[in-house]
């Protein structure tokens, strides 16, 4: 790893000891690190760490994530989804970047959306701007090892927050496109876990619609009493007692 990373034109400009010190990063994997990460890593005195990294960040070879937190520059453009959810841990990436990558949209939002128990300011990935939402704990789950929401959990966090997916009409469509790739049974699941009687209306609703199928023991959770399909919506046209929505707007 540190020959190769020595040759590549990136790290013409790093120190032989730099170019060690990037090494060690590459090594562990860590999409983001600290300071305290690389000293950890590479046994150096915080100084020499804390020098290294203004010269390397100076020459372009790293990058300022967020205070504090850094990256390899030439992994924004391949691995910058698991940086971005790296930079703002606790996160993960959710909404229509994570619909988007299991394939359920053919949009293809610029930004790079997050979700995270904390408040986090925007940044940057890569020249890719990343957008983070926070949410309470109790909805913090349904990710993979590399911060990617699955696509039961994507279709979810949209639901619960459709103009973070295009609004509602986008947010049916991708319902729609995800028969056949997500489990009705995970999905209902967690639809249940979230412990949102509105959400659990909508997601019935439009599983049933869409042709995505019924999702198992989900009337159980059920608002008690009528919800708008589309929050943003005008006036219902039409009431679907099953799973107590008022249909204020069409489906694609």
């Amino acid at each position: 790893m540190k020959k190769s990373l020595q040759s590549n034109t990136i790290y013409k400009q790093a120190s032989f000891n730099e170019a060690s010190l990037l090494a060690s990063a590459a090594d562990s994997g860590l999409p983001s690190f600290t300071a305290s990460n690389l000293r950890a890593l590479s046994g150096w005195a915080p100084q020499r760490v804390a020098n290294a990294i203004s010269s390397m960040v100076r020459k372009g070879i790293l990058v300022r994530l967020v205070r504090g937190r850094y990256c390899i520059a030439s992994e924004t453009e391949g691995a910058g989804l698991s940086i971005a959810a790296s930079a703002a841990a606790p996160a993960y990436v959710s909404f229509w970047t994570a619909l988007a990558f299991h394939g359920l949209t053919e949009q293809q939002p610029s930004a790079i959306q997050l979700v995270s128990t904390r408040q986090a300011k925007p940044f940057r990935v890569g020249g890719r701007a990343v957008e983070v939402t926070r949410f309470k704990p109790s909805r913090f789950f349904g990710y993979d090892a590399s911060g990617m929401a699955t696509a039961e959990k994507a279709l979810l966090d949209s639901l619960c927050i459709p103009a973070k997916a295009g609004g509602l009409g986008e947010v049916a469509r991708c319902f729609g496109s995800a028969k056949g790739v997500v489990s009705v049974s995970w999905l209902a699941r967690a639809a249940a876990r979230i412990g949102d009687r509105t959400l659990a209306s909508r997601a019935g609703y439009l599983a049933m619609e869409t042709g995505l199928g019924e999702l198992p023991g989900m009337s159980r959770h059920i608002s008690l009493g009528f919800v708008k399909l589309d929050p943003t919506g005008g006036k219902p046209f039409a009431y679907d007692g099953k799973w107590r929505v008022a249909v204020n707007r069409r489906l694609p």
